[in-house]
Parts: C-alpha cells; structure tokens; sequence
C-alpha cells in the first residue's frame, strides 16, 4: 500500500498500541477493527474470497494498489449486505514495545479492518482481481480467527522511500500471508482462482495494475508481524519481495 507522507508524532501522543483491543465497531457504517465484528457478522456464511487491486484515487501512475480481500456471502444479501471487504489498513500512530523506533518515522502499527458492502461485485476502482472458493460452511469468523488466533493482526507497515517520498508498505504482505493461511486452513479449496488457473497470486501481487497504463512489476513491499512467524513455501516464495529495504 502506499499512503500520505510520513508524518512526525504528534508530541504527547506516544500511546501503547494493544493489538487485541484497539478500535471499535461502527454499527452505522458497518466498519470496524476485525477484532470487534459483532457476532451476527461472524456468523455470515462466505461463499469466495476475492482478491483486489485498488487503485488508490488522486495517486500518480507509480504508485502501487492497497491490496485488500473481499468475501462474498452464500446466501445473498444479510442485513442489507452482500460482501464484506477484509484488509489490512495503517493505523494510529503507537507506540509497538517490542519495536526499536518510532510510530510514524521508523513504523506504522496495522488495525485489521472489515467492511461491510452492499454489493457484491467488485469495487469500482479495482484494476485486477483474483478469486478464490471457500469451502462449504466457512463463515466470517472462521476466515478472521484464521488470522487473529495467531496474531497475524499484530502487524506494522515500514516506510518505504518511492520517489523521494516516504510510504507505507504491507497491505499485499498481509494478504498473501492471510491468504496463504486460508489456503492451509483449507477454508480456501485451491490455489488456482476462477479466473484463470495458470495464475499465482503471489506473482501477480508483484505487479501493479492501473487503467490505461501497462502493468509493472516492482516486488511486494514487507511489512512486519510481530507475534506470527512466516511459513515460507511454494505460495509465499522469498522471490515475490522486492529487493528495496525499508528507508
């Protein structure tokens, strides 16, 4: 992902962030932390979980896509939804203990996000997508404690310097890495999506794909989990990182 500027830390502000209770749920927008998806939420049965390159807006043509998840309901509309977006979104500036550094200089502390959508085609400005069958049965819950059970929501993005710029970087980390969990958990039942089953999503994640320009390829950027050890294999090769280091 690529954001805002980094900013300096607002003085007074170096707060402990506290990845298992920070955020809220907000019922009038049906948004929140994923720790804090209310149980009706939870209980939402996923039919596919598509993957989406999202052109971020006002962004010029070097800048790479926010990689999130989208997660279609089996059984049509709930609630008045129809999906629900999963991602990783950078958060409020805090201070991780265990990190060497500073929040908004040196790391960016992660919140696990869902969203609830009232459609469930894909989003107007994604440029690529990939998607993926769930098994039969497998709920929102079961796609998020997927993650939260191992803590992969303990998660920083790290700057990045992109045209004398700092940017945050990790939202296709996290996903690669949630995904590939899924895929392991066998709430995901194959590695091929729909679309076309020669595809590897850890490939295509190296690329970036904007309307009228042709896709390029630049690595994906590594964030850091901090209490989730990496299993490195066949769908999360060492090779699909960009060879760039955090500035």
């Amino acid at each position: 992902m690529s954001s805002p500027p980094l900013s300096n830390t607002p003085e007074g502000s170096e707060v402990n962030v506290d990845f298992d209770k920070d955020g809220n749920w907000d019922s009038t927008f049906g948004e929140g932390a994923a720790i804090h998806a209310p149980q009706w939420v939870r209980d939402i049965v996923v039919a596919s979980l598509r993957i989406e390159w999202l052109v971020i807006p006002h962004s010029d043509d070097s800048t790479k896509n926010h990689i999130v998840g989208n997660a279609k309901f089996a059984n049509g509309k709930c609630c008045g939804y129809s999906a629900a977006r999963i991602s990783m979104e950078v958060g409020s500036e805090k201070v991780v203990p265990s990190l060497q550094g500073s929040p908004a200089q040196d790391y960016q502390p992660g919140t696990f996000t869902v969203k609830l959508l009232s459609y469930a085609a894909k989003t107007h400005n994604s440029a690529h997508d990939l998607t993926y069958t769930c098994a039969s049965g497998t709920t929102m819950g079961a796609i998020l404690d997927a993650a939260i059970s191992e803590n992969m929501h303990h998660f920083v993005f790290l700057p990045y310097e992109v045209k004398d710029m700092g940017r945050w970087k990790g939202c296709g980390d996290f996903i690669l890495n949630f995904w590939a969990k899924l895929l392991r958990s066998k709430l995901i039942t194959n590695a091929a999506p729909k679309e076309n089953a020669e595809t590897v999503l850890s490939t295509d994640l190296m690329t970036t794909f904007r309307p009228g320009i042709d896709p390029f390829t630049t690595g994906i950027g590594k964030g850091r989990f901090i209490n989730w050890q990496r299993v490195q294999d066949a769908n999360v090769p060492e090779t699909a990182y960009s060879s760039l280091a955090p500035s």
